[in-house]
């Protein structure tokens, strides 16, 4: 803090000359900034700052800030005014290295639940600020993670004796409340078709029970694992989200699992935390994207439903194509297209997925030169609202009549199965949604995946993996094939028709059956108990 009443009265002048735009000159900065006392340096520094944003100079407090934070060594308090002046300037690489700073600060302390927290908050700075799904490994913040969990760990328990008994495999959930979730989906899948015969299944939620009651999709998601006879845990309602993190791990090691699969153990860090408790012998996880979101080194093993993130896995790991219950065209009410806005007789374009898998200008470059060249097409955006994409509306304005805004809904495919072409959001393409397309018989159109490059979930697409071999598929960046290859989709609706079916068909063969899928897991469920349960035999 200023220590006289000179200093207090030099940095409310210095204030007000910001306030008046007036530049600090040299000796006014030496005077309030070049003080003995560090935390007076860090409070002159802050107030600074907070005076540049107030008039809307947030270049002008960047400086001020940054010393700010590193004179008060790193201080929780300092943060907020960090971020939001450094998210104004576009500089997120300072934002993640503020909080992981301030997460390392809480993780030295012994801070569970405020680290965590701030792991989090770091792991989605570029997602949160930029819309970009972009994730990466830090080795600092898994250390600290393990640190934590060490001293709440138990002795891990052996793997019983196999013969005669079923293999116990606990699941810990992840987005049990999320709107929709594919994740949870595979979850579902995994209960209703696993073979009771060889395993005995169990599912853990590390949101509290109050939580889950709060959601329909909570409360039907772990009333439809029960229906399939498996034992579900959500944590009780205790205050500190650190017992509940500990009652769940208690809760899975009372089951006697032989296996804990975690299907997004780095997506959030209280279910990297659970897994350092290690409350089971062996540990999987599935990789359904980013492996730094879903692939921590420390799992035994890995089963990816797609190639790409299996290249970059850390670990050893399983390729399994991920099959799902595929829509009947007969048993989708569809809206109708008045309700929509869109006249019966036009040909429908559309894309399907999270609003940032549609905040490319490239992709919408592709989408506005067909409905120059095409007349009679829409353009159906399912997934995501105008407001939501501010740096494609200018270009958007003169077609602005003739694309149709649908924000995500749990029955997407009432409104997205108008569409009679379905075009691949790009550069970041689709999966789930382009297998539902298929399967009402719709053609896609997509680019190619470049399998050369390490994986990158803002420029790839699994698409290829599951679609004919067909012209369908056009070489990566190569715009005009892909403009002549929509083109003719949408001009004969002969070939629309048979490319359609030729989807369906390829999608029904390949990836119809979600309890051939089921049975593929746990073959590895069961590879895996088994060499885990040797290597600790041999040990």
């Amino acid at each position: 803090m200023p220590t006289s009443l000179e200093q207090v009265c030099a940095l409310e002048q210095a204030v007000a000359r910001i306030k008046r735009g007036e530049r600090l000159e040299a000796a006014a900065l030496i005077g309030l900034l070049g003080g003995q006392d560090a935390e007076g340096r860090a409070t002159a520094n802050l107030v600074l700052a907070l005076a540049y944003v107030e008039v809307g100079d947030h270049p002008g407090a960047r400086p001020f800030i940054e010393r700010a934070f590193v004179l008060s060594g790193g201080s929780r308090k300092v943060l907020p005014l960090f971020v939001q002046i450094h998210r104004a300037v576009g500089d997120f690489r300072a934002i993640r290295a503020a909080r992981k700073r301030v997460g390392i600060l809480a993780a030295e302390a012994g801070d569970v639940a405020r680290a965590l927290e701030d792991f989090n908050a770091w792991h989605y700075t570029d997602s949160e600020g930029r819309g970009e799904d972009r994730y990466e490994y830090d080795l600092d913040i898994l250390s600290a993670v393990r640190r934590l969990a060490e001293q709440h760990r138990r002795p891990v328990r052996p793997i019983a004796p196999l013969p005669g008994r079923r293999l116990r495999v606990a699941h810990l959930l992840f987005g049990t409340t999320q709107f929709n979730s594919v994740i949870v989906r595979i979850s579902r899948l995994l209960a209703q078709f696993h073979d009771r015969s060889r395993f005995e299944m169990a599912f853990f939620a590390p949101e509290s029970h109050a939580e889950v009651c709060r959601s329909l999709q909570g409360v039907g998601h772990l009333s439809f694992l029960q229906g399939q006879g498996c034992s579900v845990h959500a944590a009780p309602d205790l205050e500190k989200s650190t017992d509940r993190l500990l009652w769940v791990a208690d809760a899975i090691r009372a089951f006697a699992p032989d296996l804990l699969v975690l299907n997004a153990a780095l997506a959030d860090f209280h279910h990297y935390f659970l897994l350092q408790l290690r409350p089971a012998p062996a540990t999987l996880g599935f990789i359904s994207g980013p492996p730094p979101q879903f692939a921590p080194p420390d799992l035994d093993w890995g089963i990816a439903w797609t190639w790409h993130p299996l290249m970059d896995a850390p670990f050893s790991c399983s390729h399994v194509p991920l099959e799902t219950h595929l829509p009947d065209v007969g048993a989708v009410s569809l809206r109708p297209r008045t309700s929509l806005g869109i006249p019966e007789d036009a040909v429908v374009l559309g894309s399907a997925g999270r609003h940032v898998k549609h905040r490319s200008p490239g992709q919408w470059a592709l989408v506005l030169s067909l409905l120059h060249s095409f007349p009679a097409a829409r353009f159906l955006c399912v997934g995501a609202r105008e407001d939501q994409l501010p740096e494609v509306g200018p270009m958007l304005a003169p077609f602005r009549d003739r694309i149709h805004f649908v924000p995500w809904i749990e029955n997407y495919l009432e409104v997205f199965g108008q569409a009679d072409i379905v075009l691949d959001t790009f550069p970041s393409g689709g999966g789930v949604a382009l297998l539902d397309s298929m399967a009402l018989g719709k053609p896609v159109v997509t680019f190619a995946n470049d399998y050369g490059k390490p994986f990158d979930q803002t420029d790839w697409t699994p698409a290829q993996e599951f679609m004919p071999e067909c012209d369908l598929v056009v070489p990566r960046g190569d715009e005009a094939r892909y403009l002549e290859v929509a083109g003719r989709l949408i001009a004969d609706a002969a070939y629309r028709r048979a490319m359609g079916e030729r989807c369906r068909q390829t999608v029904f063969g390949r990836l119809g059956s979600p309890e051939r899928m089921v049975r593929r897991c746990e073959d590895v469920f069961e590879m895996l108990i088994r060499s885990k349960a040797g290597l600790l035999a041999d040990a």
